[in-house]
Order: C-alpha cells, then structure tokens, then sequence
C-alpha cells in the first residue's frame, strides 16, 4: 500500500562570480523541513604549461587542481555553507 505525499519546495538561487548558489527549503506534508544545497556555474580555471600528465611540469601544474584539457588546470577549492 502506498499513500500519496506531497511537498513545497522553496528555492532561493544567488549568484556570486561565476557561480550559482542554489537553497531549497522542503516543506513536507508530514511537518518535517529539509533543506537542500548546492553550486553551479563556470568552473575556476587557470591556464598551466603542461598538456598532458606526462609533460616535465605536469606534477607541479596540478599540485592544487586536475588537468581537465590540454594547458587547462581545474581548481582545487571549496563551496562552504553557514
């Protein structure tokens, strides 16, 4: 036996830079709140020597990111929620 349920969803979207931020507050028939989160947009990019991770500078290029395109490294970094 399944019963139907229902929910509002409140959502909230601000963008800072270059990215979306996206709140949404779960109303549920039950009375319970639940609150979603998270980032979207253009990812933080910065340009390296290396072309592949077989190139001399390649360890040094993605020391704080990932090698996502040949002289393209994406950041490593943190979207933190108060």
């Amino acid at each position: 036996v399944s019963t139907e349920r229902r929910e509002l969803v409140v959502r909230w979207i601000s963008t800072v830079g270059n990215y979306d931020y996206i709140f949404d507050w779960v109303f549920h028939d039950n009375g319970t709140i639940g609150i979603d989160a998270g980032a979207t947009g253009i990812e933080a990019v910065k340009g390296v020597l290396a072309k592949t991770m077989h190139d001399p500078s390649a360890k040094e290029d993605t020391r704080y990111g990932t090698l996502i395109d040949h002289n393209i490294v994406g950041t490593t970094h943190q979207h933190i929620y108060n």
